[in-house]
This record gives C-alpha cells, structure tokens and sequence, in this order.
C-alpha cells in the first residue's frame, strides 16, 4: 500500500488540493494500476485537481517530484517507528471508516493492532479533575482494561492522564491520540515519559498529523473528534459545562457512540454534587445524552450497550428494558 499512501501524500502537497479531493480522486480510480501517472491526474474530474493542472501547478514534472518527496517522508518515517497507514489499508480502523470524514492518511506509533481492538472505550474528561475524579479515572480504566478493553485518551494533564496510567497498572492496552506530528516532541512535556511508557507496553500513539506538525491550540480541539471516533463507546469521568470534552461528546452523539458519564450524586451522601468539575455531568445526564456510573454493574451494563451497538444484535428497545436505576440501587459504589 505504499504506492497509495505516497499518492495521497503528493497529491495533499499540492496547495488547494485537500483531503476531501484527494478522497475524491481515489474513490474514482480505486484499481486503477496507474493511478500514480500523471495522465491519470490529468483525466481526473476532481474540480480541485482539474483547477490545479489548469493552473499549471500541478504538471507532469511537480508531480513526479512530488511522489519522490512522499516515497523520502514514508521512507523518513520508518526509521523512526512511525507507520503511515492510508484508508484503504486493512489496518486501517475500521470505526474510522464509518466516519464521513475521516482522515485519509494516520500516523501511528507502537502497536498497530490497537487500531482494531475488539473492544475500546475513550475515558475523557478535565485537565483539572478533582481528587475524586483522579482516582475514579484511573479506578474505572483499570477496571476496563483488565476486561479486555484499550483505553483511548489523549494524553492530556488531568483525567487522561489518569486513564492512561489506570490501564497500564493492570498490563492493560492504551491509545493515546496526539494533536501534532509523532516526531515532534510530546505535548504535554509532563507526559513525555507516560508515552514513553505506553510504547514500553505495547500501547500506541496516533496522530492524523504529518511529521514536522507542531502542535497549535486549534489542533487539540480538532483531537477531540478522533478520541471518539476511534472507540467504540466514551466515558466522562468528570467535566464543567464549558471545555475540551464537551468537543469530543458533541461528536461522540453525532456518530451515535454510546455515552457514560460518572455520576457524582451518588457518592458521599451526595457531598461532591456541587463541584464545578461535575456540572458538565449532571446536564448530559439530565438531557438523557449519557449513562450514569457509579458501581460494577453500571459499568458492565454500560459494556453491554458498547457491545450491542457494535454488533447490533439488540434492538433500541431491548436494550431500554433494561431497568438500570434499580440495579444500581443493589450494587456497592465503587469507593
């Protein structure tokens, strides 16, 4: 599949050309052995290609150039333990392919099959968490991953932190999604050797971002989005009203991921209901968007909605049947 990646990274060299429209071109030239010629280019009825071959930007010249340079970058990334995986290949994760948009082109570091675990949930939440929510981040990961789940998260100080690190205590799988090229340095610097760590046990670090992409603001918002889309399900251990987990909710419901949130009502005769960390929370659970947690059982009724949106082997009214407030009320908390 090297042919197809380098194809797509000259194409996307090209300025005006983009994901959509490289998309665009492959989709219309999928077995097509010569694809990578430029008089296939120039057949193409791509606007944006069509637009850059008029303009005599794109030319038989640029794009040999161009495909030498894209065969140097995935040459380049080999050595240093990045693979570039494009769409169609088969290690490519299948829950990206449900995606209308998804990334063309992913870079990953570390253990490849973690792209296609059986089964993955995202824990997300605040990068200021309460203590509570620390140690029920890292509890309810550990938990997860000692079922057999990789833990997706996006390295970030706080909850993901905690997650993270939850997964790894019991030998379990972690995934942690990054918002800038996998040679430039870690962000943040604090976890620098928790992904040393992660690739020490077999987890993976991914990034749709090309190596020598520094990381900037916008990026870790436009993260979000694949943290969710890579899992199979999503967690909020705790976040406020506003913030950078309400991003990856917001697409978690747009691509119809079951969601959890921990309920912290339930605990401590309800003390900690009124902390600012839990009021993000409290709404997804009053809007009916998320499962509340707070015991064992939540937490395995909770695998079973993952598993049955995956395989869909239940109906949405089977899977409502199920009376979750009394079986939380038998069940110890988690504390």
């Amino acid at each position: 599949m090297d042919d197809l990646t380098s194809g797509m990274i000259a194409l996307l060299s090209f300025s005006g050309i983009g994901p959509k429209a490289v998309l665009s071109y492959f989709e219309e030239n999928i077995g097509n052995d010569n694809k990578l010629y430029f008089h296939n280019l120039d057949k193409s009825n791509v606007k944006m290609i069509k637009k850059a071959i008029d303009a005599e930007v794109l030319t038989s010249t640029s794009w040999n150039d161009a495909i030498q340079k894209a065969k140097k970058i995935i040459e380049d990334s080999s050595e240093k333990g990045i693979r570039i995986i494009n769409s169609y290949e088969d290690q490519y994760p299948q829950n990206f392919k449900r995606l209308p948009n998804r990334p063309i082109l992913i870079y990953a570091k570390g253990n490849i099959e973690l792209l296609n675990q059986d089964k993955s949930v995202a824990i997300i939440g605040t990068r200021d968490p309460s203590n509570f929510g620390k140690k029920m981040g890292y509890k309810i990961s550990m938990l997860l991953a000692a079922k057999g789940y990789s833990i997706v998260s996006g390295l970030a100080k706080g909850v993901d932190t905690e997650a993270h690190q939850g997964a790894l205590s019991v030998l379990g799988k972690t995934v942690a999604i990054l918002a800038h090229g996998l040679d430039m340095p870690v962000y943040p610097k604090e976890n620098r050797k928790l992904a040393e760590k992660i690739l020490e046990s077999g987890g993976l670090l991914l990034s749709t971002y090309s190596n020598g992409t520094k990381l900037f603001p916008q990026y870790l918002a436009a993260r979000d989005e694949w943290q969710s889309g890579l899992s199979d399900g999503v967690i909020v251990i705790e976040t406020g009203i506003k913030g950078g987990t309400n991003i990856t909710v917001g697409h978690a419901i747009k691509q119809k991921k079951p969601i959890a949130v921990l309920d912290h009502r339930q605990f401590k005769d309800g003390e900690l209901a009124e902390i600012k960390q839990f009021q993000g929370n409290v709404k997804y659970i009053l809007e009916n968007k998320a499962d509340p947690i707070y015991t064992e059982h939540s937490i395995a009724i909770f695998d079973k909605k993952i598993c049955n949106s995956k395989i869909k082997e239940e109906t949405k009214e089977d899977v409502q049947k199920i009376n979750v407030s009394s079986v939380y009320a038998q069940e110890e908390l988690f504390e």
